[in-house]
Formats: C-alpha cells, structure tokens, sequence
C-alpha cells in the first residue's frame, strides 16, 4: 500500500501516510460503535450492568486491557531494538512498520468493547470504549514522537524537516 519511495517523499507525506494508518484504525471501531450507539439509543437505550458476569463481562474486559497493554509493551520492546547507526530513511521505515502494528492492536483493543456493547447493550461497554479510544488517541503519530521514539540527533532532526527527499537523510 505504501511503497518506500511515496513514503520516504518528503516529511509532510511520511506524517500524512501514517495519519491515514491512525485515523483508519481509530475510526472503524468508531463507526462501528456508532452504529451500535445509535442502535440502542432508538430502541430502548442502553441496560445498567446490575450484575457482572465473569465470564463475559471479564473477558471482554480482559481482553481489551491485555490488547492495550500489549501494543505499548511490544512497540516500546521493539523500538529498543532500533540501530541507533542506522540511516534516517531506514529508521523512519522500522518507525511507520511498528507504530503500524501497534495501531492495530490497539484497534482490536476497541473492538472488544463494541463487541461487548452490540451483545448486551450495557453501559459499562461504551464506558470501557471511550476509556480505550482515550488511551489509542495518547498514541496520536506526531514529529515529536517520532523523533523521541527514535532518539534522533538534533542534526538528524533538521535534516528531516528540511529534506525534499528522506531517502537521502
């Protein structure tokens, strides 16, 4: 979908490109839970959980803690194996590849709330949604992310943002 020469363009592309991974990972769940939302809301609104059952209820919650956990143990795990020696373009590459899976496991990690909400209509999912789309909106790419994620030099900083082609920095 994204060859290395597009995305390697210039830095307002890298950004864009991988905003487009973010927002399309965010907004499915999104709309799905909007759907859902508004499913509910013209039938009867949305069921107090007067009583936790385990096995579904904790699951679900389980599941969307362990996704979230997840994607930020194995991306901060992954970037510690970044070559700090290695070129600007191919760090920029390792960086857009990890964030990508990263963003996708914390998509699954809002899907199990809607699958929740869409199975029983409790409250207590779409509150579990919205904290779980918080915690995915933290991971927000930004240039200043990338460059603390991938400890770059002030020099490699300046290169980046002034280059008219990142496959030479």
């Amino acid at each position: 979908m994204f060859s290395r020469a597009k995305l390697l363009k210039d830095l307002n592309h890298y950004l864009n490109s991988l905003n487009i991974v973010y927002y399309l990972l965010v907004g499915i769940p999104l709309i799905l839970f909007s759907m859902v939302y508004l499913q509910y809301e013209s039938e009867s609104g949305f069921q107090d959980t007067t009583q936790i059952r385990w096995l579904s209820h904790g699951l679900i919650i389980v599941l969307t803690a362990g996704c979230l956990v997840l994607a930020s143990v194995w991306y901060r795990k992954e970037i510690r194996k970044l070559n700090n020696t290695a070129p600007s373009s191919d760090k920029l590459i390792f960086f857009f590849r990890k964030s990508s899976i990263k963003y996708l496991l914390l998509c699954l990690g809002n899907l199990f709330p809607v699958a929740g909400l869409y199975l029983t209509g409790e409250q207590l999912f779409a509150a579990l949604y919205a904290i779980a789309l918080v915690v995915f909106s933290f991971s927000r790419p930004t240039i200043i992310r990338i460059f603390r994620d991938l400890k770059m030099s002030k020099s490699e900083q300046d290169t980046i943002i002034h280059s008219q082609n990142l496959h030479e920095s």
